[in-house]
């Protein structure tokens, strides 16, 4: 009986809950360490759009889209601060961003707590879409391995874009299989959350986010026969990009984009370097990086051995992972 209670204490689904709960308690540990440069001019901002209107929020800082700062700047809605020298920091005054000193040292800690709930939603997020494809195992394990993830550590204990951006990925990548995994009108309803999603995550940080385009595009065409429907997901794909490069915010091209790089394209962006994308692909800091190509080529061999029916839904996650290497080592 006590060998039992043993061995059923030291399962090792129970090991690598207590390491997942490590990895949640590392994200909120000792968050009032000083801030760093980059998190003065994310934290401004973000405050920016609750203090002083959306549009000083998005002009502060050009180089990402609303809704990332927007999303880790509404703590400080319930915060009392001095927040009338925000009003003084005009776009890209960044090197005058002690002036916010009050408001900043009364929010920062709060605006870091967002970023850590984010980066355990982001948990959460990777076992859902890990057990619905794989089952219970493969979720409890993918989720340690991002749990205990250095970078992924890191990114929820500042004020980035990151957690944000990773939250709303996996929510876009969640929505797109039960769409397609559903049917009737339970199809389309995942199909008008996924646009909602995909368009969201375009408005997170920078042009990282774009590389959801081609993946979403060459998914729908290997696992979609009926062309019609596929036409119209094209269609999404080009007006989620239009609604949120052209219309919400049209800077990162006409404005940040111009100015600083020369180019009048967010595709302008994007360079092929043969080294460097070798490079980077495999010789990357983050061993989730290495376990997420070893788990995709593990996956291609599976199907190509027959042992998974080249239908199933597991394609998508090898689509997503390949081209997100290759695009991001550009």
């Amino acid at each position: 009986m006590a060998t039992d209670l043993l061995k059923k204490f030291f399962r090792v689904e129970i090991i690598l809950i207590i390491l997942i709960l490590f990895g949640v308690f590392f994200r909120f540990y000792n968050l009032n360490v000083p801030l760093n440069g980059d998190e003065i001019i994310f934290g401004i901002g973000a405050m920016k759009f609750h203090h002083q209107g959306f549009e000083a929020g998005k002009e502060f800082v050009r180089e990402h889209p609303p809704l990332g700062k927007w999303i880790v700047g509404l703590p400080s809605r319930f915060i009392e601060a001095d927040y009338e020298p925000l009003k003084l920091l005009s776009s890209d005054m960044f090197v005058w961003g002690y002036i916010a000193y009050d408001a900043l040292e009364k929010n920062f800690i709060v605006m870091r707590v967002a970023e850590a709930l984010l980066g355990v939603v982001s948990l959460l997020l990777i076992f859902l879409i890990a057990r619905q494809l794989f089952g219970f195992s493969a979720a409890i394990w993918s989720t340690t391995l991002a749990a205990l993830s250095f970078e992924m550590i890191g990114y929820s204990r500042v004020i980035f874009m990151e957690s944000p951006m990773i939250v709303f990925i996996l929510l876009t990548l969640f929505l797109y299989i039960n769409y397609l995994k559903s049917g009737g009108k339970k199809k389309f309803v995942y199909l008008g959350l996924f646009f909602i999603s995909l368009t969201a995550t375009l408005l997170i940080r920078h042009i990282q986010p774009l590389f959801l385009l081609p993946i979403f595009a060459v998914s729908q065409f290997l696992l979609n026969r009926d062309m019609k429907e596929n036409i119209y997901i094209f269609l999404l794909l080009a007006i989620s990009y239009y609604v949120a490069f052209h219309v919400i915010f049209p800077q990162d091209i006409l404005g940040y984009g111009q100015s600083r790089f020369g180019y009048s394209s967010v595709l302008g962006f994007l360079s092929f370097k043969m080294f460097s994308v070798i490079g980077h692909l495999l010789f990357r800091n983050s061993f989730l990086f290495l376990a997420a190509i070893l788990s995709i080529g593990y996956i291609a061999y599976q199907i190509f051995q027959k042992k998974i029916d080249r239908k199933a839904i597991h394609l998508v996650l090898v689509i997503f992972f390949v081209l997100a290497f290759l695009i991001f080592s550009l």
